[in-house]
């Protein structure tokens, strides 16, 4: 398997942010908040450090969405959080991709 830093050294797509602004595609802004998912699903506070195998689960999540991306020239936000949200459930994370359902709906009222 390809670890998260091979596949970002690959060409990867421009992100269009909410706000209509370009910017480089951030890899680890989809780990991050894939952590916090699982961080937040299992109740683990965040100076708790995740077992090996959580890590290594993460990572592989983490590839998956950035090989999905790796394949159109521009992504917006949304379109790699509906990508995220596709993942963990085709992994069977279904309360992780709960949680993550919920930050966004919140998120999005602000």
């Amino acid at each position: 398997m390809a670890t998260l830093h091979a596949l970002v050294t690959d060409t990867l797509p421009t992100v269009v942010k909410r706000d209509g602004r370009r910017v480089s595609f951030d890899a680890e802004r989809i780990r991050r908040a894939l952590e916090k998912a699982f961080r937040a699903t299992l109740e683990l506070p965040s100076d708790t450090p995740l077992s090996a195998e959580l890590s290594e689960e993460i990572e592989a999540l983490t590839g998956a969405v950035v090989r999905w991306c790796r394949d159109r020239a521009e992504v917006s936000v949304e379109e790699i959080q509906d990508e995220v949200e596709r993942t963990l459930m085709r992994a069977g994370r279904y309360a992780v991709a709960r949680r993550y359902i919920l930050y966004r709906e919140a998120r999005a009222e602000r």
